[in-house]
């Protein structure tokens, strides 16, 4: 068939409601697209802080002291982790309390006095301190250590669900906004501006769907073509509805060949196909499937479907298609003529 075609959006209703709808969804997708980056920029300034105006005003990000070496010093445990260091702390020093009267019964049982022989009961006692106080600044690191370690771990858990559920989100609406806009344009094209673009790739399915609907009803060769009522020249001034001919009955085709008519070689075929009106500026109307074919003046043809402002032929002078608007499914008649295959339908040259 060509380039798309061009089909007049005569629903100016429906036409003004799906540019509507395209333009919400396209706004939708910004706005949503403009919400997740603001989201996006507040987590950061949440986690990083703000930058100041003219070096200064801004504020802290909330690991912002967690990346500053200076900063990560602890001074000391706090909450459930000071609790754990003071009971890890007496549980020490009980412990080595009892140790350090075990070292001077010990002395005592072995006949050692308090200076006897000269510190080495002393001795013993300061190494049970030095190993207390050893516990206790280990008990002390291993409390700061840990409130630290699990304080970041929660944090960027924290951070990383948010981010993520964010993101998700965002891009899930953006994905649904966007399949709608695309839904809108695919089914509508320009609708704003009153016409609806069709491409091939629109059409052709439609078109397959016809040739098998064809070839099935009418045997082979050609397409389907005139919606019943159309009349056909059957004479110099006569005219019969296309459904009324018969096998044998003579059609005039080209006016210079009006002494030799063609004959209707097969009886008619009927089927229900896509169609379309097709009006001109001389007045004539013709309903017929979208793949019915109208004489160019020039030669050749063009089919219905792709023949707005297209000129085509009459009896007499061309005329200019000036609309051609889509009908749904009609029921049509295919007719079979000797050659040249020419035929007139309401007032348009067709052919067969």
């Amino acid at each position: 068939m060509g380039g798309g075609s061009s089909v007049k959006q005569t629903n100016t209703p429906q036409a003004t409601a799906a540019n509507t709808g395209a333009t919400s969804a396209a706004n939708n997708a910004t706005s949503l697209s403009n919400l997740y980056s603001g989201q996006q920029q507040q987590l950061f300034n949440q986690l990083y802080g703000t930058p100041g105006t003219g070096g200064s005003g801004g504020t802290t990000g909330a690991i912002s002291g967690m990346l500053d070496p200076s900063k990560l010093n602890v001074t000391a445990p706090t909450g459930v982790y000071a609790l754990q260091n003071t009971n890890a702390n007496t549980a020490a020093a009980k412990q080595y309390a009892l140790n350090a009267k075990g070292i001077a019964s010990d002395a005592a049982q072995s006949g050692f006095g308090p200076g006897t022989p000269a510190g080495f009961t002393q001795s013993l006692q300061e190494q049970n301190k030095n190993a207390l106080a050893d516990t206790t600044g280990s008990n002390f690191s291993t409390a700061t250590t840990n409130q630290y370690q699990d304080a970041l771990a929660n944090f960027w858990k924290a951070a990383n669900l948010t981010q993520s559920g964010s993101a998700t989100a965002g891009q899930g609406a953006l994905s649904g906004n966007s399949t709608a806009g695309n839904i809108y344009g695919n089914l509508y094209g320009t609708a704003g501006h009153g016409n609806v673009v069709q491409s091939p790739n629109y059409l052709s399915p439609i078109l397959g769907a016809a040739g098998a609907v064809g070839s099935a009803a009418a045997g082979p060769g050609g397409a389907m073509c005139c919606a019943e009522g159309t009349l056909i020249r059957t004479g110099p001034k006569e005219f019969t509805p296309i459904e009324k001919l018969f096998e044998g009955a003579d059609v005039l085709g080209l006016p210079e060949d009006d002494d030799d008519p063609l004959v209707v070689r097969r009886p008619l075929a009927f089927a229900m196909k896509p169609c379309v009106r097709v009006k001109t500026d001389g007045g004539q109307e013709l309903i017929c499937s979208i793949d019915h074919t109208l004489l160019l003046p020039g030669g050749g043809y063009v089919t219905a479907s792709d023949s707005l402002n297209s000129s085509v032929r009459t009896r007499g002078a061309s005329v200019r298609v000036v609309e051609v608007q889509e009908v749904g499914e009609r029921r049509v008649v295919r007719l079979h003529l000797e050659a040249p295959h020419i035929f007139e339908t309401n007032g348009l040259l067709s052919e067969e």
